[in-house]
């Protein structure tokens, strides 16, 4: 299949488990892939043994985002928890078109 040829793709978390699978997948699409990840040696071996097999593969270190944030640690899916919760309850009732950001305080800089 040809969806992918000749494509910029990133998957962020690519070094590891089903991002890593995308990462080989896509490749061998013909894509050309971006390994998005925290761990920079990480990515960097993903990358490094994509291209050892003939794929077109980039490594890209997230680590620049997170210096970014006011809350200088990568972000989880429990980081959600608090505002779906929230959100899901009668206290937010009276709360109406409003934009509910969740981002570690990247806004604040």
């Amino acid at each position: 299949m040809d969806r992918s040829k000749d494509q910029v793709l990133i998957v962020t978390g690519g070094a590891h488990g089903i991002g890593r699978a995308y990462c080989e997948g896509l490749a061998q699409e013909g894509a050309r892939v971006v390994v998005a990840e925290i761990n920079a040696q990480a990515a960097d071996a993903a990358a490094a043994e994509l291209a050892e097999v003939g794929q077109d593969a980039l490594a890209e270190r997230r680590q620049a985002r997170i210096q970014s944030r006011a809350i200088k640690r990568a972000k989880v899916p429990q980081d959600l928890v608090g505002a779906v919760v929230f959100l899901c309850s009668n206290d937010s009732d009276f709360v109406t078109g409003q934009t509910l950001v969740v981002d570690g305080g990247v806004l604040m800089h």
